[in-house]
């Protein structure tokens, strides 16, 4: 059979490109950076008041439940597309809601159980938030900007960032090293400090409407303690 040169020659060419993109991902993860060295960048970190940002965090939380985060998970498990020990099944809000669907001994109308799943879900998805501002404060090429996420802090968010971006590379690094950015990391620290006597708000469990969220729950949990479905066949 005649060779086609054409088709050897783009074979070549892909596998040295591959070999480029290669070398290059390399020595940008091995501490070789020199490709970013050109560009100036602008880092911001926008940070508000611990205990605001948790009942946010609580809110978004409802909000998946109520757009059927349970149901989602209960599907999947179903159709055996959700596999413990894959990264999806260790998701913050899957992981929680597994264990809840899946659990032993599982009873009707069991407000108690949701409140402990519900309970697990939000502190896990704000100890994600916390280990991420812990992450921020160490790093000082981050511009630390106060925001209570309202309509006129945005605006005024918008302001600094404009500002900042005016700002001469130098004048920039100077900005950065003001004792402001240090108080700020400080508040942050201090603020976690009393993160412990955070509480749900009960507000939450009325916005969630339980009796229907509990029994559409509990059709759920039926439907896999049918199927079989339970911790010890549905592994990856």
């Amino acid at each position: 059979m005649a060779e086609d040169t054409g088709t050897k020659e783009l074979v070549h060419e892909a596998k040295d490109k591959e070999v480029s993109v290669v070398e290059s991902a390399t020595k940008l993860f091995t501490g070789e950076r020199k490709l970013f060295q050109d560009f100036d960048f602008r880092c911001f970190f926008l940070i508000g008041d611990r205990e605001t940002l948790a009942r946010r965090i609580d809110h978004r939380c409802a909000q998946m439940l109520l757009r059927g985060l349970l149901l989602e998970v209960a599907n999947l498990l179903l159709d055996q597309k959700l596999a413990l020990g894959t990264s999806p099944a260790r998701a913050i809000g899957y992981r929680q809601a597994i264990d809840y669907l899946l659990r032993q001994d599982a009873q009707e109308n069991d407000i108690d159980a949701f409140k402990a799943f519900f309970n697990d879900f939000t502190t896990a998805s704000r100890n994600y938030a916390a280990s991420q501002m812990k992450w921020y404060r160490k790093d000082k090429q981050f511009l630390w900007l106060k925001t209570q996420f309202d309509e006129a802090s945005l605006q005024m968010l918008e302001q600094s960032v404009e500002r900042v971006l005016h700002l001469s590379g130098d004048e920039y690094i100077l900005e950065r090293e003001l004792p402001a950015q240090n108080q700020l990391r400080q508040e942050n620290v201090q603020q976690g400090k009393k993160m412990k006597f955070h509480s749900l708000d009960a507000k939450l469990f009325l916005d969630l409407k339980l009796p229907e969220l509990i029994s559409d729950v509990d059709t759920c949990t039926a439907k896999l303690r049918n199927s079989g479905c339970d911790q010890s066949n549905i592994k990856g």
